[in-house]
């Protein structure tokens, strides 16, 4: 039970970075999978010397006569493994509501409130206009650090649209939030037929869900598909359509010990 609180120290003190709190989480998860129920109390009240600076500076309170945890400035108490396990759930949800909520922004209200851009000149063909003016752009996630670029069109607007898109789906395909739907439950599919094209708005939300579901059951893309109502086959398809998504899929296939999926 040692193991868990610089882990859960390490959550509370990256609560600001979704990315990295939850690659946080995911440790802490594994961690606690590894530590019977029992035994908690006297396990934390045990915890090894090296543990505590590391509490103190990440801003946590640990009563070794209680043996309770508590983040500096919260009320929040942690008194078993179950209580850490639930505690990491909730979160992991909160974020994952945030983050698709974010990916579902306007791109107007999406590139002010959580972005910033800056503006530089392109090199290669194209003319005075392309190597003369600043009509390219790079456009930055400020929360997680995420960019991607515009520049293979000569105006300054259509850059930042595409841009803005190449963005939403590389924080779709990098920022996990794991999970699993319970028997029955579906997601909101906006394509038709199986299809989906990679200009849908939705798009980006699609990449996320896909992925979630399927690092939430352990690599596997049957539980995926199931989630959105097609088929494997339909969905291998799509996954196919996109090299940025299909490079996120057989990563995670392979992190998982799976076989590479397979053209259809």
């Amino acid at each position: 039970a040692h193991r868990c609180l610089p882990l859960l120290a390490v959550v509370m003190s990256s609560a600001a970075s979704c990315t990295r709190s939850s690659r946080v989480f995911s440790l802490l998860r594994k961690e606690l999978n590894n530590v019977p129920q029992r035994g908690v109390r006297r396990g934390m009240a045990n915890t090894s010397p090296m543990s505590k600076p590391f509490v103190h500076r990440a801003g946590l309170s640990f009563d070794y006569t209680t043996s309770m945890l508590r983040p500096a400035g919260c009320n929040s108490r942690f008194r078993s493994i179950h209580h850490l396990r639930t505690f990491a759930a909730v979160d992991l949800a909160n974020q994952r509501t945030g983050f698709y909520e974010l990916l579902q922004l306007d791109e107007e209200a999406f590139l002010k409130s959580h972005c910033e851009s800056q503006r530089y000149r392109g090199s290669g063909p194209g003319g005075q206009h392309r190597n003369k003016v600043e009509t390219c752009v790079r456009v930055t996630h400020k929360q997680s650090g995420i960019s991607a670029t515009g520049c293979e069109y000569r105006e300054l607007k259509k850059n930042m649209d595409s841009a803005t898109k190449r963005l939403r789906v590389k924080m779709a395909v990098e920022m996990r939030h794991p999970m699993k739907l319970d028997d029955g439950k579906k997601l909101p599919f906006s394509g038709s037929k199986g299809r989906m094209s990679t200009s849908n708005p939705m798009y980006p939300l699609f990449v996320a869900q896909l992925l979630d579901v399927m690092e939430g059951n352990d690599g596997q893309l049957k539980p995926a598909a199931e989630a959105f109502g097609m088929s494997s086959s339909a969905a291998t398809r799509l996954i196919f359509a996109d090299k940025v998504l299909l490079a996120a899929v057989q990563s995670l296939r392979q992190k998982r010990g799976l076989t590479p999926l397979k053209g259809r």
